[in-house]
């Protein structure tokens, strides 16, 4: 597969669709580590967008000026409803630029139990632009979740930078009986602006079990006074 460049904000690069009921699609992989395999994205809402695939890898690519307006669509990596399958989201470069509007997630993964999921060596960037322009920053980074509590065999890993979001990487209703790892990512929240009344936070776990966070980096850039943010809760 190859990426796609829009002219506008509107589009979505990939989009693979399988259905219920039936068997799920064959394994996606887009990008690779070689140098002609990466695929290049810009100016769209949606990097990537799977809905009941099987086998997700999605390395080496770069999503530049990546945006919505509302904060309520722009996605880099969002993958849905893929139940029991190996996830990797490895070595990709997430970012608006310079744009002045900004992104919800980098990378989401939702209703994935079961599943093994690996997001690893990742930069993801909202832009000093959008920063500045409003006084709560917005969005997360990674964010991995269940409807419901379920296990996930979980790696959160060696991501670079993970910077300006409201949460840095968050994880809701991972339901292991064995251990995962949300370790050595590097999370910077600057708060150029006044004093934050919303929670920002660099790392969230909230209705999980057996996840072990270790050896990360949260560092607040700030200019401001105002309220402390949480690092970890």
């Amino acid at each position: 597969m190859s990426g796609s460049n829009p002219v506008t904000l509107t589009g979505t690069g990939i989009h693979c669709e399988g259905a219920k009921g039936v068997p799920y699609l064959q394994a996606i992989s887009v990008g690779g580590t070689a140098a002609n395999q990466r695929c290049t994205f810009n100016n769209l809402r949606k990097g990537l967008l799977v809905n009941l695939a099987h086998n997700v890898t999605f390395t080496n690519n770069q999503i530049t000026n990546l945006s919505d307006a509302l904060f309520s669509f722009g996605l880099g990596v969002s993958v849905q409803n893929c139940v029991g399958q190996t996830i990797n989201i490895n070595s990709n470069r997430i970012s608006n630029q310079n744009l002045s509007t900004g992104f919800s997630y980098g990378v989401i993964l939702t209703d994935v139990s079961g599943s093994t999921v690996n997001v690893t060596n990742n930069r993801i960037l909202q832009s000093a632009s959008v920063a500045s322009n409003y006084i709560q920053q917005k969005g997360i980074g990674i964010y991995v979740q269940n409807a419901i509590a379920a296990p996930v065999v979980l790696n959160i890993f060696n991501n670079d930078t993970i910077r300006r979001f409201m949460y840095g990487v968050a994880v809701t209703n991972i339901g292991n009986t064995s251990q995962g790892f949300i370790n050595q990512n590097r999370i910077i929240i600057d708060k150029p602006k006044t004093a934050f009344t919303q929670l920002h936070c660099g790392i969230s776990i909230m209705n999980s079990t057996m996840i072990k966070a270790d050896t990360n980096r949260v560092i607040r850039i700030s200019s401001q006074t105002g309220l402390p943010r949480m690092l970890l809760r």
